[in-house]
């Protein structure tokens, strides 16, 4: 007997039988019925490769609907949203490990994604993108170069922020600075 199709599944199947005779109308509303799943849609095992698996075999450009981030910018809607059971069909997906860490955006423990701001190595580190399932996180300082304009002398472009130190963080690495910050905040012994 055929497993029936998830939810999600059926709501983008949906979309897809709607025509709007555009192709970039087309693969707005395929975005739009997506980012719309990622944000409080039941998602199931095997869901993201049933998809893609679908576009490739009709008329539709996954990679194009959801624009430049993909199905990771889907993931960073899932986080914000708390749609754990996305992040979950992701991190499969993506054969990655969730990597969570304290204070970040905010709340007291939660998964990283694209835009996540939280405190590392005593700087304060905003995640710009995933590889290798390492989130790339970096800390800026703001360089306070201001440019006048040479006929009227007024401030044409003022401070900006340029990157400081650029990281690589992995669940491991999250784990070890929480057991680091652990053992520091335990009380030193009885004196002697």
């Amino acid at each position: 007997m055929k497993k029936p199709e998830s939810e999600v599944i059926r709501f983008v199947r949906i979309a897809w039988a709607s025509w709007p005779g555009s192709w970039q109308r087309y693969n707005q509303i395929i975005g739009a019925t997506l980012r719309l799943c990622a944000e409080g849609f039941q998602w199931e095992r095997g869901d993201i490769a049933q998809l893609i698996g679908i576009c490739r075999n009709g008329r539709c450009d996954i990679h194009r609907c959801l624009g430049e981030f993909g199905f990771e910018g889907l993931y960073t809607i899932a986080v914000r949203t708390g749609n754990l059971s996305y992040c979950l069909e992701y991190e499969r997906y993506c054969q990655r490990e969730p990597i969570i860490v304290d204070d970040v955006n905010g709340r007291q423990r939660d998964r990283v994604c694209i835009g996540s701001e939280f405190q590392w190595n005593d700087e304060r580190v905003k995640v710009t993108s995933f590889r290798k399932g390492r989130a790339v996180a970096c800390s800026y300082r703001e360089t306070v170069e201001a440019e006048e304009c040479a006929t009227c002398g007024c401030c044409t472009r003022g401070p900006r922020k340029t990157i400081s130190k650029r990281y690589a963080i992995s669940t491991s690495d999250v784990k070890q600075d929480r057991k680091k910050r652990r053992e520091a905040a335990k009380p030193a012994g009885p004196p002697q």
